[in-house]
């Protein structure tokens, strides 16, 4: 269950987020925190305060990722198989795997995954249009037609856009706001950490469905979707003990329910 990713000392030790930025977003050289805390009156080199939610600083914390811990993440959202970001191990997986442990989650990968499925989306169904086009010509004179569908159509990119941030973005606030119900508390980056990462089967999906087959888009999306609604299902507020559980498989269900549903409109709206 390691990280299959996590011994690579080349690549995956970079920062995607930003070189130097340390645990709580500022730089980790030593000369840079003497410099920064004479700035700041501080000589004796005390313990710096945490940064303010109002301050650059404090984003930066969820874009401290390597490149070994994104891919390990996308792995894991590809294959559900294990709690995300080392929630809820038992006690010999944690002592057997500590880096696997209550990991912190980031918003690199929610907003690049986000991003690719939302170019994804819009360029490979006009792609895939147009290689349908393309193979059922009945003369030449209709190939003119069929380039119409071989650029890039501002309209799916915006639909696309609009419907998978919102989505991302809005679903987590929206269980953020149900949190005092249960009793728990769960922030929000966690969440929207799981919704993000759970559109990565997706994208695979979004690539194989340029294919000009009806049957080979609709199952492509079909077990994307499958694995995504999984997903999210097994790891929404899995790092929480809910007080109320049957309250809360009816929010897991209703999740499920909502991530089908974001399922059949993408698939009717960019493959019909």
């Amino acid at each position: 269950g390691a990280n299959p990713f996590a011994d690579d000392e080349g690549a995956s030790s970079r920062r995607l987020g930003g070189g130097g930025v340390g645990a709580h977003g500022f730089d980790d050289d030593a000369d840079d925190l003497g410099n920064w805390d004479l700035a700041h009156g501080d000589a004796s080199g005390a313990a710096r305060a945490e940064p303010k939610i109002w301050e650059f600083a404090y984003y930066q914390t969820f874009f401290d990722i390597t490149v070994g811990e994104f891919l390990g993440r996308v792995l894991w959202a590809l294959l559900p198989v294990r709690p995300f970001l080392g929630w809820a191990l038992t006690t010999d997986e944690a002592d057997a795997d500590p880096s696997e442990e209550n990991q912190d989650p980031d918003m690199f990968g929610p907003i690049w995954i986000t991003t690719t499925l939302v170019l994804a989306l819009s360029v490979g169904s006009n792609l895939a249009q147009f290689f349908s086009s393309l193979f059922h010509l009945s003369d030449a004179a209709q190939l003119n037609d069929a380039h119409r569908y071989s650029g890039v159509e501002l309209q799916r990119f915006w639909i696309a856009g609009v419907i998978l941030y919102l989505y991302v973005f809005l679903v987590p606030l929206t269980l953020m706001i149900l949190q005092p119900c249960m009793n728990i508390r769960v922030p929000l980056a966690s969440t929207i950490c799981v919704y993000g990462y759970s559109l990565s089967p997706v994208v695979v999906a979004a690539a194989v469905a340029m294919v000009p087959i009806r049957l080979v888009q609709l199952c492509a999306m079909g077990v994307a979707f499958l694995l995504s609604t999984w997903f999210v299902m097994f790891n929404t507020w899995r790092q929480e003990t809910v007080e109320h559980r049957s309250l809360a498989y009816t929010v897991k269900l209703t999740c499920g329910v909502f991530h089908v549903a974001l399922g059949i409109a993408l698939t009717v709206l960019f493959y019909r």
